[in-house]
């Protein structure tokens, strides 16, 4: 079961990996496309008429943040497959930043009461997350801390 946990792991790590250099990219054409944009009107004297993020550009984002939610599912999939006990640490992590895609990259799409639903929902989740588990909860973070203390 290790060996497979292993391999997917490293398969999920590639994925995170390109998933990556696809938003980096992504984002360096859109940079230098708005910047090139707006040099354009800034010259033209129409800097005021411009609209800095299409439909499409909130579509792209939109979807690259809804991996965020992917990874978390996974990481309670594999923490199911180790332990067979599902953290509810990570079940509100992921309610969390649902409510915060959703806020932010998508708010068009809802209604104003939806939204303030959402609203309501993360914040409140937030609450709880930092009630009972607090950053220092969080063993990687831990570990990160340790390893940073140990090199200097």
């Amino acid at each position: 079961m290790e060996k497979y946990s292993s391999a997917f792991d490293r398969l999920f790590s590639l994925f995170v990996l390109v998933t990556i250099c696809m938003l980096a990219a992504y984002m360096a054409v859109r940079i230098g496309t708005q910047a090139l944009m707006f040099f354009e009107h800034v010259m033209m004297g129409q800097y005021m008429d411009m609209d800095f993020m299409d439909e499409h550009s909130k579509r792209a984002l939109h979807a690259i943040a809804e991996v965020l939610i992917l990874i978390k599912a996974y990481r309670i999939l594999m923490s199911y497959l180790k332990t067979h006990h599902i953290s509810v640490e990570y079940i509100v992590e992921i309610s969390i930043i649902a409510s915060a895609i959703e806020l932010l990259f998508a708010y068009d799409t809802h209604s104003f009461q939806t939204l303030l639903v959402f609203a309501g929902f993360g914040l409140s989740n937030l609450i709880i997350y930092l009630y009972f588990f607090g950053p220092e909860h969080d063993e990687d973070l831990h570990k990160a801390v340790k390893k940073h203390k140990k090199r200097s």
